[in-house]
């Protein structure tokens, strides 16, 4: 049975409200946490840990993100909950459907792994003229290249302040830059991220997940607010309208 909550993208984040209250969508993360107890999602209640991998909600203060919402903040959303079955978020009409009725054929699809290392969704795509894996990443309001000659690949913005939940305060450089996402037989799906490059990240998780291969970046969810976006986990893919 199809259950809808409240959606919302704010400060750079998208947002979900449960019965407990409101929690960050956070693909990024395997793992969901909170100080509410439960998770009621979908229509179902989940157990909540306070922590998961030693990180919690006072990790995310640096973010300010109360202040910023204007609500109590209850927890964080991971790929244990979201993935666990398929999702609508429909940015339009501000609303997440949790068991939605399948996309149409002719919306593109996106496949995507699931890195062993991390527990988190990437794609396949470019950034600029350079092919990538993209981590598909809701809880970042920017993306991150991984080296700092990459901000070649785009037009050059603002600076931009940012908080990682381990390590720490983030200021860097950025620039506006073309992404296509690659899809099942077509031309991709065209979409626009503002990136930065922090070294800690790079050093600590983009190079280690390349390996030598295909170089690895994040992408956040700045373009889905006006996007509708299914996450359907049995077939590993994203449908992007």
């Amino acid at each position: 049975m199809q259950h809808t909550h409240r959606l919302a993208y704010l400060a750079g984040h998208m947002l979900i409200d449960l019965p407990e209250g409101r929690f960050v969508v956070d693909t990024g993360s395997a793992a969901s946490f909170g100080d509410a107890g439960t998770a009621t999602y979908g229509g179902r209640s989940h157990p909540l840990p306070r922590e998961a991998g030693g990180i919690g909600l006072r990790h995310l203060a640096g973010l300010g993100l109360e202040a910023r919402i204007g609500a109590r903040l209850r927890g964080l959303l991971g790929m244990d909950l979201v993935g666990s079955e398929p999702v609508l978020w429909d940015g339009p009409r501000g609303r997440a459907v949790v068991r939605p009725a399948a996309p149409a054929e002719a919306v593109p699809c996106v496949p995507y792994t699931v890195s062993a290392e991390l527990g988190v969704p990437i794609v396949s795509g470019a950034v600029g003229d350079r092919a990538f894996r993209l981590i598909f990443d809701t809880g970042a309001q920017f993306g991150y290249l991984p080296e700092r000659e990459d901000l070649a690949l785009g037009a050059e913005a603002d600076d931009i302040a940012d908080h990682h939940p381990v390590l720490g305060a983030i200021r860097s450089a950025s620039v506006k830059a073309a992404v296509r996402l690659a899809t099942r037989g077509g031309p991709g799906v065209a979409l626009r991220e503002r990136f930065g490059v922090h070294e800690p990240l790079s050093a600590g998780v983009l190079r280690p997940l390349a390996a030598g291969g295909t170089p690895v970046a994040i992408f956040g969810c700045s373009w889905m607010p006006s996007r509708r976006v299914w996450l359907l986990p049995a077939e590993r893919a994203l449908a992007v309208e």
